[in-house]
């Protein structure tokens, strides 16, 4: 039973793999995928740097060869053939239909040069497409091409521009032709039909000539043995060409970059079937990957997500033209279908690693059916040392084995989970004795370590009842929650929740919803008062404070509604949220040359466990902070039930770099006691004192304080400091560092960047 939930995630999974590789594929089939392929390819083209063989040159003129109306065109051709024929040239291409006649003595000069090369010299047929998908051939007239060999050029630009295959022979109502591009390589066509065209040379390395003018005679010695091709530099759009990196070039460079590729040895592909299999075979094999731990199949995933870039930058050193376009979006769609699944199963009806109905399950239950006497949730005390403890397998079997335990008098019951921290179930008994009575028992049983594996574990647990007659089952839940955080071990482990009258109740009750609503739609913000050094002016910390400005009740105390997200659960959202807040405006500050420390008020409630730890380390890791420039500021030190396991949390904090300061020193709990004990990096001297900086004996108390922090070698901050006098008295006890509204109000984050630049320029008026 344990394992079930694993199994069935493990088929999620899998099913997840085969959708994903169906759609993808589908999406390939239709041709959706052609432009991504295409921009990899273009991606690849650009960044390599190939030189070309030398063996082809390029020989053109600035005006169009071809057109009739420029009969010195013609006979410029000619001059250019019998100087090159004369060169010792292998043999020359001619590029260029003369469909048209021109001048009669033109074209006779120009068929006489033809002529007088022999079989070294070939002609080029051109096939054009309509609109319409229908083509001809362009063919030069038999004046000048006489009984000339002739090879044929089709190339066909798709969508985006581009042309990345050639034929090498093509069938026409003339006969069967040779192509330009198996012409230029001496390419085998008997076996293999067509070629990709790669298009990783360097263009500048392909040697170009024009005949402008007389072509000079060391340029002709340097043409012998190679290979001439004559083409138009592109008078017409129809004449030119695109190549990654280089619109516009004439469309001759085409056959030559298909006749180099021919000649290295270069078309070769990675077709987009194959990554596409190879890529469902990969992920259908990490969804095996569910033992031993999840972190495995992590980090196989990431392996995954590198191979497509890793695959794109190997073709491209080994000038391997790859379409990954369909194992990328595989990967996509599995992501996406993953992250659906996820977000699914935070609001399922089931919880998806103990196979357990969750607290939403429970709702539904309540409000189909009414609702119950009394709804109790029990709270599992060392949750997270469990689980940071025991094998990820495991985890499931301990849940299972503390539910089993809770249906000792009633086999069967219906038993609802959120987390593996929580467990809730409806009661019919109407007196809260005979609750009590029974919470008691079920206390006891857990005094027994429960056996997990190989291993003997202490589970304890406490208990949260609402017997109210609330109707809503979200509220009533959420009050049994409330009930069961104000619970420990030793002196309350049972709590009933407490009535009030019926508008607080709707507001407190509610408050999930409201705060995760305000929190989205910007009720909920941040503001920042700074701390400043009067002895230089500047701006040394800033302290996070959180606002909420509700539609309807307007600002809400910050006292009252931190202390209502603490009854509705929401702490941990909170605190969440003002870090991630808080450490966003201090990645800001210090890109503005801002090194300002960034305080964030943390409840000691929250040291109970490790999330706070995990919190803050998220945090910083996700936004890139350095721990050093992060205070976390202890506030309700007096709930701290657990003080050794709060200094063990606050001490791993304070490895990561974070420093730790205690707030309201002097009053309440933030005594000399918790001083020594918690690992204490800086102490606020609370208002009280400050306020009252002219009398005497809080002088004297103040001056006491900043005389333990110096000894301690604990930075000393005085908050609350209300204007000029109160500033100077504190300067002259020695207390340098000073928070309070006769520094600055609390601004926001744009009017702090603007106080900061102000200070960093010291004035009387600036430092008060």
């Amino acid at each position: 039973m344990a394992i079930l939930p694993q199994i069935n995630r493990l088929n999620e999974r899998a099913r997840d793999a085969v959708w994903a590789a169906v759609a993808a594929g589908i999406f390939a089939l239709l041709g959706l995928l052609g432009p991504l392929d295409q921009s990899i390819w273009i991606y690849q083209s650009i960044f390599s740097d190939e030189q070309m063989s030398g063996d082809i040159v390029f020989a053109t003129s600035r005006d169009s060869l071809s057109d009739p109306a420029k009969p010195q065109q013609r006979k410029r051709l000619a001059s250019a053939l019998d100087a090159l024929g004369e060169s010792g040239v292998d043999h020359i291409y001619i590029d260029v239909v003369f469909d048209r006649p021109s001048t009669p003595e033109a074209d006779a000069r120009l068929a006489q040069a033809i002529e007088r090369l022999g079989d070294r010299v070939t002609l080029v047929r051109r096939v054009e497409t309509y609109i319409a998908g229908k083509t001809w051939v362009q063919t030069t007239i038999e004046p000048i091409a006489g009984d000339t060999r002739q090879v044929i050029s089709d190339r066909v630009v798709n969508y985006m521009g581009f042309t990345w295959e050639m034929p090498l022979v093509l069938e026409t109502r003339a006969g069967r032709f040779e192509t330009l591009p198996a012409a230029l390589a001496d390419a085998e066509t008997s076996s293999v039909r067509s070629t990709l065209i790669n298009y990783d040379f360097d263009p500048t390395s392909m040697k170009v000539i024009e005949i402008d003018e007389d072509i000079e005679p060391a340029t002709l010695a340097s043409l012998a043995g190679k290979r001439v091709l004559f083409g138009n530099r592109g008078a017409k759009a129809a004449e030119l060409a695109n190549i990654p990196g280089l619109p516009g070039v004439p469309g001759s460079y085409v056959s030559i970059f298909a006749a180099e590729t021919l000649k290295a040895g270069y078309a070769k592909y990675l077709p987009a079937w194959l990554a596409w299999a190879v890529a469902f075979v990969v992920l259908f094999l990490i969804t095996g990957l569910w033992r031993p731990a999840t972190e495995l199949r992590r980090k196989a995933y990431a392996l995954f997500a590198l191979a497509v870039p890793a695959t794109v930058l190997l073709g491209t050193h080994f000038h391997i033209r790859v379409s990954v376009a369909s194992a990328l979006m595989t990967g996509v769609w599995y992501g996406g279908l993953r992250l659906r699944s996820r977000w699914q199963r935070k609001f399922a009806l089931e919880d998806d690693k103990t196979g357990l109905p969750t607290f939403r399950a429970f709702e539904k239950l309540i409000a189909e059916k009414g609702a119950p006497s009394a709804v109790i949730v029990a709270k599992v005390h060392g949750y997270e040392e469990v689980v940071k403890a025991l094998p990820p397998d495991l985890h499931s079997e301990y849940v299972h084995n503390m539910v089993e335990r809770l249906r000792v008098t009633e086999k069967g019951m219906a038993i609802y989970a959120t987390e593996g921290r929580y467990f809730s179930w409806a009661s019919a008994e109407t007196a809260p004795q005979d609750i009590e009575e029974h919470l008691n028992g079920l206390r006891a049983l857990f005094a027994t370590p429960i056996s997990v594996g190989d291993t003997e574990l202490d589970a304890g647990m406490t208990f949260g009842v609402d017997m109210s007659g609330e109707p809503n089952p979200a509220r009533r839940i959420a009050s049994a929650v409330s009930a069961a955080e104000k619970t420990d071990e030793a002196h309350r482990p049972i709590i009933f929740a407490e009535e009030s009258n019926q508008s607080d109740a709707l507001w407190k009750l509610s408050l999930q919803g409201r705060i995760d609503r305000a929190l989205d739609r910007g009720e909920i913000y941040l503001v920042y008062q700074p701390k400043v050094d009067i002895s230089t002016g500047q701006m040394v910390g800033v302290e996070a404070l959180v606002r909420w400005n509700d539609p309807a009740r307007g600002q809400i105390s910050p006292a009252f509604f931190i202390q209502e997200c603490e009854r509705a659960g929401r702490m941990d959202h909170l605190t969440q949220f003002v870090l991630d807040e808080a450490v966003k405006a201090a990645v800001l500050l210090r890109g503005h040359g801002i090194d300002a420390k960034m305080s964030v008020n943390i409840s000691a409630t929250l040291l109970r466990d490790n999330r706070v730890e995990r919190m803050v380390q998220q945090t910083l890791r996700e936004h890139n902070l350095p721990a050093h420039l992060l205070v976390l500021e202890l506030t309700e030190t007096a709930r701290i039930l657990d003080l050794d396991h709060a200094v063990t949390v606050l001490e791993r904090l304070r490895l990561t770099g974070c420093s730790i300061s205690i707030d309201d020193f002097g009053v309440g709990a933030a005594n000399l006691e918790v001083i020594y004990k918690l690992p204490l990096d800086e102490l606020k001297i609370d208002r009280e004192f400050v306020a009252n900086v002219q009398n005497p004996k809080a002088a004297a108390v103040i001056g006491s304080m900043i005389a333990f922090g110096k000894a301690a070698g604990i930075v000393v901050i005085a908050e609350g400091a209300e204007d000029a006098q109160t500033i100077r008295n504190l300067a002259d006890l020695g207390c340098n560092i000073i928070q309070g509204y006769g520094i600055s109000r609390p601004v926001e984050l744009a009017d702090l960047l603007q106080f900061q630049w102000t200070t960093t320029k010291p004035t009387a008026k600036n430092m008060v």
